[in-house]
């Protein structure tokens, strides 16, 4: 499995000659931090202050110096001159950050913000926990909102992609809690996302929101989960910027985060499909950002083949749409899509997927309104967010839920399996790391007995929650023997023995169970995760994972049914899924589900190729240039130093 994309190269003056017409508040930040003068004075805004005084252990612990005084890398193979912060040993260490002055985003504080970081940790701090940003000065929590995880990772709750040690690396957090999201940056290239919301805390003038006129902690945590490091440049704005703007922004340079927003290459927004599979009967494309260019001669190639797709221009947005093509099941296709862009020429991009035997992402169900009042009491209007009607050919059976004999008892949208929007699923009930199963979207499969029982107690009334739900028979012909597989994201969090059912006993024992019967035969179970600790079948909190099962079936096969059951729940937790696939082969077969993007890069910055795959562990990857394997290229990032003409090309990934 390959991936495909182009890196070109510019000069930092032609890309301030080509910056469009945004707004003046947009292109200037509110406070950008240098350290050209070897203190905390600001390049726009206020100074930086030692939180514990000018005389604490913060100051003692700061150098100023250039990269080369310091004894560490270079930054695009320009010695910088740079800040290194102590690691934190208490909660009074660290830096204040000045906030902007005004609220935005619809609330009491500043709910809409950017920040980026020009940072590098070294050998001693890799593989232990960083915290970069304390938000809410302690309001909500002590600890620091944002870190760099000890996998090296970016995030707040879920982390993502991937932060070298050694290596400086531009990083990026844009809050937008005025729409409930963050958005999470390296190198120009968005890594992950996430809600605003924090548990029971709302997102607007939450936890991630900054208070006008005050302090944000930077490099600061309350438990000590602050490791030393090296800093260039740190830039806040008062918006969100754009996917766009961000990755015109790119990696770091030795001059510093620009002030003045560079203008936005096009890009690809998403792919369609984007996760790697698609169904027979799914609808093939690409939708472009044309950023700050002018886009025209769109091509797009099916498996080598010029097709005709409906392209649609939309303000930034071009979708380019082949309807239905209907591929056969158990293959692979290529996508090419070729433009010419105003700004760097002809830009081509590829994306891989697979038709497999059966893939469910619940995607195209219609989601209606929710039934039941909400906790605090409220009537919960909002539409299109839920539903107990599955795909076509499933089933759901609940006929082992206990009666139904009272309306107050049980709230009706848990009752068995349901399907939800996966943010109003966690959003409108009291999120308990829901919203931990990032690897969802859209709409999935839950089965919550915790909110089931939230609603009148119907366990110690009625009994507890059993439901199943089961897929249509699915095909098995042209289908080896003992290569069937099964593949799902999962969040499971179990609990047990300690919720009384009519009986008096608390023998509930929240139970996870997957079966299959081939031909309509007995069923077989393949999965069994229970919530007794000291038995053989506890999982343990997993709230986003990827599940990999053979499921071996056999030589007279002709087809399958798989059933995923909840059952014994009291007012237990939940188990949900998504993104199931069915498929063929000894192994599942890697498919790339994040791509690569094309990007422009600073001649003697820094960028770093980013790509995510699926597929049976344990994958391999191997970058290249040009289609020439680069040395110790080897990893899910490849980030590259000092960029140079010479390093513009044609990469891809081989996974």
């Amino acid at each position: 499995m390959n991936s495909h994309l182009r890196i070109c190269i510019f000069s930092a003056a032609a890309m301030l000659g080509l910056c469009g017409a945004a707004s003046l508040q947009a292109q200037l930040p509110t406070g950008q931090w240098d350290f050209d003068n070897g203190n905390l004075n600001a390049t726009v805004g206020q100074p930086l202050t030692y939180i514990d005084g000018p005389g604490g252990a913060t100051a003692q612990g700061t150098q100023f110096g250039t990269t080369t005084s310091l004894g560490i890398p270079n930054i695009g193979g320009a010695a910088a001159q740079v800040m290194k912060f102590p690691a934190n040993t208490n909660l009074s260490m660290g830096y204040n950050m000045p906030t902007p002055a005004a609220a935005n985003g619809g609330g009491g504080l500043v709910n809409d913000w950017t920040i980026l970081m020009d940072l590098l940790f070294t050998g001693s701090s890799d593989r232990t926990w960083r915290g970069l940003m304390d938000v809410d000065g302690s309001l909500v929590s002590e600890d620091a909102e944002f870190f760099i995880n000890p996998s090296d990772q970016l995030g707040t709750g879920s982390y993502f992609g991937n932060v070298s040690s050694n290596t400086w690396h531009r990083i990026g957090i844009v809050v937008k809690a005025s729409a409930d999201s963050m958005f999470f940056y390296i190198d120009g290239v968005q890594v992950g996302s996430r809600s605003a919301t924090s548990g029971a805390t709302p997102a607007l003038d939450g936890r991630w929101a900054l208070v006008p006129g005050g302090n944000a902690a930077l490099f600061n945590d309350n438990d000590g989960e602050a490791a030393s490091g090296y800093v260039n440049s740190i830039q806040l704005r008062e918006v969100s910027l754009s996917k766009g703007q961000m990755a015109a922004l790119g990696g770091p340079q030795a001059s510093g985060i620009p002030q003045t927003l560079p203008a936005v290459p096009s890009f690809i927004e998403k792919w369609i499909p984007d996760a790697g599979y698609a169904r027979a009967n799914d609808d093939v494309g690409v939708i472009i950002d044309k950023g700050d260019s002018t886009i025209t001669g769109v091509t797009l190639k099916l498996d080598g083949q010029t097709t005709n797709p409906t392209i649609t221009p939309g303000g930034s947005l071009i979708s380019v749409i082949l309807a239905a093509p209907g591929l056969p099941t158990r293959t692979d296709h290529t996508v090419v899509l070729s433009f010419n862009d105003s700004a760097a020429g002809v830009k081509n991009f590829t994306n891989t997927f697979r038709v497999p035997t059966l893939y469910e992402d619940f995607e195209k169900l219609v989601l209606g309104a929710s039934v039941d009042p909400a906790l605090g009491g409220e009537p919960n209007t909002e539409t299109n967010v839920w539903t107990q009607t599955p795909p076509p050919g499933w089933t759901i059976d609940n006929s082992r839920m206990p009666p139904q004999s009272d309306p107050a008892s049980g709230r009706p949208e848990w009752e068995g399996w349901s399907f939800a929007d996966w943010k109003w699923w966690w959003s409108e009930v009291d999120n308990q790391n829901r919203s931990l199963f990032v690897k969802a979207r859209g709409a999935i499969a839950i089965a919550d007995d915790d909110e089931w029982d939230d609603f009148g107690g119907p366990v110690r009334n009625r009994g507890y929650f059993n439901s199943f739900l089961s897929t249509p028979s699915i095909s098995l012909a042209g289908v080896a023997p003992n290569t069937l597989t099964l593949r799902f994201d999962s969040s499971w969090r179990p609990e047990g023995f300690d919720d009384a059912g009519p009986d008096g006993l608390a023998t509930n024992n929240q139970t996870a169970t997957i079966d299959i019967s081939y031909n309509g035969g007995a069923p077989i179970n393949v999965l069994h995760w229970d919530s007794n600790p000291s038995g053989p079948f506890f999982h343990p909190d997993a709230e986003n994972e990827t599940v990999f099962l053979q499921l071996n079936n056999p030589a007279n096969a002709t087809n399958v049914m798989i059933t995923l059951g909840l059952t014994l729940g009291g007012n237990d937790w939940w188990w949900a899924f998504d993104n199931l696939v069915v498929d063929a082969g000894g192994i599942l077969a890697p498919s790339i589900t994040r791509q690569p993007q094309s990007q422009w890069a600073y001649s003697g910055g820094t960028v770093t190729l980013s790509a995510g795959a699926s597929g049976s562990e344990p994958l391999t990857y191997q970058w290249l240039l040009n289609g020439t394997n680069i040395t110790g290229a080897t990893q899910t990032n490849y980030t590259k130093s000092n960029f140079q003409a010479s390093d513009a090309g044609d990469y891809t990934v081989v996974v």
